[in-house]
């Protein structure tokens, strides 16, 4: 089953954390999902709901100004992302 997308802001973040990522690299392993998971269409029947997920996080980072797209398909995380994510890393680690 597909996490909500909320569920999915944590690990797209950490995944851009040490390198740039396509849109084809940012895929299963990153979110623990199975073939079938990846399968599974939307509502609308337009697109499966991994893609979906994916789109909206990074229009979510991207007017949070987390991340950058550097190019058409590859996202950076920026130096605002950096420290958000260190500051949520930070916080885990302390509790």
């Amino acid at each position: 089953m597909i996490p909500q997308f909320e569920e999915f802001l944590y690990p797209f973040l950490l995944a851009l954390k040490d390198a740039n990522l396509t849109t084809k690299e940012m895929n299963v392993d990153h979110f623990n999902l199975t073939a079938e998971d990846c399968a599974t269409m939307t509502k609308g029947g337009n697109t499966n709901q991994l893609s979906d997920r994916i789109g909206w996080c990074r229009q979510y980072f991207r007017r949070a100004l987390f991340i950058d797209i550097p190019q058409r398909g590859t996202y950076a995380i920026t130096q605002r992302g950096k420290d958000y994510l260190a500051s949520i890393l930070h916080y885990t680690k302390v509790i």
